[in-house]
């Protein structure tokens, strides 16, 4: 179960708070449900990918095993992708965030499954992104988009107090 303080901040894909930023441009959230979201969770917002300097749209990045972030067209997004994971971890350390929601199956932000490779564009394989590793490496605690529910609820418990 999911608890939060009044005002307790969480950082959150900002993909799931109905931003257009993920590299084929999707919300990965319906209206309602992300409208109840931003309403009841004080959100930190985050798209590493995009803070770290990569348009959208853009070509879907993957881990390859040497960790380096690569895309079709001998792309290499390893820099911009590191370069927001570690903006997403200030945030988060700076504003005191012990939570996080990340959208599961991307690059940066998956939390125990990311895209699986340039071979098989659809799949999905066990790891964790470039921001979640470094957010579970200090602490935080990582869920994902499934926990967007609880985390909603506990929201609005929260603000009753």
């Amino acid at each position: 179960m999911i608890h939060l303080e009044e005002n307790e901040k969480v950082l959150v894909s900002a993909c799931l708070a109905g931003r257009r930023c993920s590299y084929n441009k999707d919300k990965h959230i319906g209206f309602i449900k992300g409208m109840k979201f931003i309403n009841a969770v004080n959100i930190a917002p985050i798209c590493p990918e995009v803070d770290g300097g990569l348009p959208t749209p853009r070509y879907r990045g993957y881990l390859n095993e040497e960790g380096r972030v690569v895309a079709e067209k001998d792309r290499d997004y390893t820099n911009q992708c590191r370069r927001g994971a570690n903006i997403g971890l200030g945030r988060a350390l700076e504003s005191g965030i012990t939570k996080a929601i990340m959208k599961n199956g991307t690059t940066c932000c998956g939390c125990g499954l990311i895209p699986a490779g340039l071979d098989n564009p659809k799949a999905l394989k066990e790891g964790d992104g470039l921001l979640t590793a470094l957010l579970k490496a200090n602490g935080i605690e990582v869920y994902d988009e499934t926990y967007i529910d609880e985390f909603i609820a506990a929201g609005e418990a929260a603000k009753k107090k």
